[in-house]
């Protein structure tokens, strides 16, 4: 008989819902801006890296460490903390405070901008497996749909009414 651990949790789910309170907390203590930043950044860093593919300066740099995965994720997480940075520094709200509601809206939202991402981009998948059970929910003809609703419930966690 199989000796079966009724509490063994894969490192993706722990890792995925500490985003997601880690999201909710800053959204209670500061306000939706700095989780709106990082949902903002995410797919336009994606956009930003396949141009960066054809550009002249790091389209020839981007095609000779195409076998190297840890290289290309290291300088794609450059170009997220670069336009993270320049996002947050654009979209500076003082004194804005998110309610439980709103909180729990903008994790959600950035837990599935990053679970979109994850399945979109193929050199993540060779650093670490996107979750099996989660495959189908996020194939390519579902990519648009999971974006359109991390911006969704984006905007509804910005809106300064819900859970006050």
């Amino acid at each position: 008989m199989e000796n079966i651990n009724a509490f063994a949790i894969a490192i993706d789910y722990v890792v995925l819902f500490a985003v997601f309170v880690i999201a909710a907390f800053f959204t209670l203590r500061r306000g939706p801006s700095v989780v709106k930043a990082l949902i903002i950044s995410l797919p336009l860093t994606f956009v930003a890296f396949e141009l960066a593919k054809t550009s002249f300066f790091l389209g020839d740099f981007i095609a000779n460490i195409q076998e190297q995965p840890n290289t290309i994720v290291s300088l794609y997480g450059v170009m997220f903390l670069a336009l993270y940075i320049a996002l947050r520094s654009i979209h500076r709200v003082y004194g804005e405070v998110g309610a439980p509601v709103q909180a729990a809206l903008a994790g959600a939202a950035l837990v599935g901008m990053m679970l979109t991402i994850w399945s979109a981009l193929p050199i993540l998948q060779e650093i670490r497996t996107f979750p099996a059970f989660l495959a189908p929910y996020f194939a390519a003809e579902y990519i648009f749909l999971w974006f359109a609703a991390s911006l969704a419930l984006l905007y509804a966690a910005s809106s300064r009414t819900i859970g006050r």
